[in-house]
């Protein structure tokens, strides 16, 4: 199973973390990435060129590598070994620059950056959910599948986003009614009050 998959900046800065399984306690989760980073800071200039890292903390094992000036960690507990994680970081890292870089420049990993990553932030996100399920297991490591998916989640948002805005539009269009004419008791009130005056 996947424990987590985090993503750093070459500072050590979080740009992404995702937990799975079962839920950790902030504490632990800032525990973990504190072990994270004092395990594998020395070797990251290691993990460049393609290479993958591997540390190991525990029953855990971390797989990590540089995409330009990102770091991708991928941890799995004792049931994911090290090929699961590799094919799983590959694959991850395979979209991530489908995604982040124009389909021209796709296979020049040195040019990708933060920046890129924060700009198709939710693309990631579903990218990642759609490969690792909530529970951590690998579900989906071909690419094309995961884009196609990606795409259909984004365009499915969209809908949704205008049949909401549709709808809020026709509310907001409707004529409202007058305070009498929404509530029958005060309109009777009205008129009771009228009658006496």
């Amino acid at each position: 199973m996947i424990h987590s998959v985090v993503i750093t900046n070459v500072e050590g800065g979080i740009l992404l973390r995702r937990f799975y399984g079962e839920e950790l306690e902030k504490f632990e989760k800032l525990q973990f990435q504190s072990r994270l980073y004092n395990l594998t800071h020395h070797y990251w200039e290691a993990a460049k060129g393609n290479r993958h890292q591997v540390a190991l903390d525990g029953d855990l094992t971390i797989l990590f590598t540089c995409v330009g000036d990102v770091m991708v960690f991928f941890t799995g507990t004792e049931d994911c070994d090290e090929l699961t994680l590799s094919d799983t970081l590959d694959s991850f890292v395979q979209f991530l620059m489908g995604v982040c870089v124009s389909k021209k420049r796709a296979d020049v990993r040195e040019e990708f950056s933060s920046g890129m990553l924060t700009e198709h932030y939710a693309r990631v996100w579903l990218g990642l959910d759609e490969m690792i399920s909530p529970m951590g297991v690998v579900e989906q490591t071909e690419v094309h599948f995961v884009e196609g998916l990606v795409k259909m989640d984004l365009s499915k948002a969209r809908k949704d986003k205008k049949k909401d805005k549709d709808a809020k539009a026709k509310v907001l269009g409707q004529k409202m009614d007058t305070p009498s004419e929404a509530i029958p008791w005060l309109k009777t009130k009205r008129t009771a009050e009228e009658a006496t005056s």
